[in-house]
């Protein structure tokens, strides 16, 4: 009866401990499938972007910045104005509606039915560094003439300043947000800075030119045919 009891005891005991060992390895092994499972779903967000980067679509962007060394405080309600402007193949002159996308003409009707066709002035500055910013959503296509990107001094002036001098101005084209070209040039009140030409494919392929071009004034800037 002794022995019988012994064995009792000790079946039991290796019994208890088998019992006590389970909870161990169950607590251990669950908390690795938990987090097992975030990795999986970290990956997701990868296969989702990529439809986000074809809905971005053919855009064309242009902007303009500027440093004027003259005005002491740029970021303040005073200083220098910089025009921003894009012309359609079809313009014959800087500054008239409808073919010159400007502050006069923010949101032109360049003919091609809905608005995500037409260019628009997003950004205005008329005081300061920048940035002013022109986007044109699907281009229509050009064939022997380009759009032509125009940085004209308007001001160099304000309410406590005559004249704050010269600035450098800073253009950049983008496509699909990706920078394609940019140029910078020193000018002075009353110049237009023709930087770029843009030439805009069928397919959606848009082509930047760098031409370069200094006009002393605005109103005998000549538009390239």
């Amino acid at each position: 009866e002794e022995s019988s009891e012994e064995v009792t005891e000790e079946v039991t005991e290796e019994t208890i401990e088998e019992i006590n060992e389970d909870p161990e390895t169950i607590v251990e092994e669950d908390p690795e499938v938990i987090e097992e499972d975030p990795e999986v779903i970290e990956e997701e967000p990868e296969v989702i972007e990529d439809p986000e980067v074809t809905d971005i679509g053919n855009r064309l962007r242009v902007t303009v910045m500027w440093d004027t060394p003259g005005d002491p405080d740029q970021l303040d309600n005073e200083g220098t104005d910089m025009d921003l402007h894009l012309l359609h193949p079809e313009a014959t002159r800087w500054s008239q509606s409808p073919w010159d996308c400007y502050f006069a003409n923010p949101q032109p009707d360049w003919g091609v039915s809905g608005h995500e066709h037409d260019p628009s002035l997003d950004i205005d500055d008329v005081n300061g560094a920048g940035p002013e910013s022109i986007s044109y959503h699907n281009p229509e296509p050009t064939t022997d003439r380009p759009y032509q990107v125009g940085v004209h001094y308007y001001s160099a002036g304000g309410l406590f300043a005559a004249d704050y001098g010269s600035s450098t101005v800073t253009v950049s084209v983008y496509i699909d947000e990706v920078l394609v070209e940019s140029a910078s040039r020193e000018i002075v009140q009353g110049q237009l800075f023709v930087p770029f030409e843009i030439m805009w494919s069928e397919d959606g392929v848009g082509t930047v030119i760098s031409v370069d071009r200094l006009y002393e004034d605005l109103e005998v800037a000549e538009v390239i045919a």
